[in-house]
């Protein structure tokens, strides 16, 4: 019963002449029919909105550390006032405190000061982006959904699980938006060659 319906589905999509066949690696055949394609494009706009929260993020998270280890250096400050000095358990106690207040500092220091380095990098590149913005394409990429069923070598067919938000990039687009694109923003996986030329349209 299967082989029969999976027959009658090859039989009714073999005419539609935008319907995408090609061979894998492994000698498999898979077959990706055009009514299962679903494609959301990404623009400028995207891009822009997008990279804005990358960095809104970054700095909220540079400043919840910071205010975390602040905490901790509050009540490490406070532990060692509390204690009393001259008592056996309180002075060892001081002495951790001491060496417990003293890394968080180093930590504080070294977190406040990768914050301004990568403010430093981040901010002018933000402004620079955001001015050659206008000089890319309209449409970054499309993220393409679709449904594949794969012939093995045995002939034995089956509908793989489908693939959701596949990455293809407007050709046009310069390297540099689509390396941030694929390292920044969360767009990377890409998928052959032929599936984007043939369902992408910019």
């Amino acid at each position: 019963m299967k082989r029969l319906l999976f027959f009658l589905l090859l039989i009714a999509i073999s005419g539609c002449s935008n319907n995408l066949s090609y061979k894998t690696k492994e000698g498999n055949k898979n077959f990706i029919r055009e009514d299962t394609v679903q494609l959301q494009k990404l623009t400028r706009d995207d891009f822009k909105e997008k990279y804005e929260k990358f960095i809104a993020d970054k700095s909220k998270s540079f400043q919840s550390e910071i205010t975390n280890i602040n905490s901790q250096i509050n009540v490490l400050e406070n532990r060692i006032k509390q204690a009393k000095k001259g008592n056996v358990f309180d002075d060892y106690y001081i002495e951790q405190y001491k060496k417990r207040l003293a890394k968080a500092k180093t930590k504080l220091a070294k977190t406040a000061d990768d914050w301004g380095k990568w403010l430093r990098i981040y901010m002018p590149s933000l402004k620079s982006l955001k001015e050659d913005l206008q000089g890319t394409p309209k449409v970054h990429l499309n993220n393409i959904s679709f449904t594949v069923v794969q012939t093995d070598l045995l002939n034995n067919k089956k509908i793989l699980p489908r693939f959701e938000n596949v990455v293809c990039f407007n050709p046009k687009l310069d390297k540099k938006y689509r390396t941030i694109w694929e390292s920044k923003l969360g767009e990377n996986y890409v998928p052959p060659d032929n599936i984007c030329k043939k369902f992408a349209k910019f």
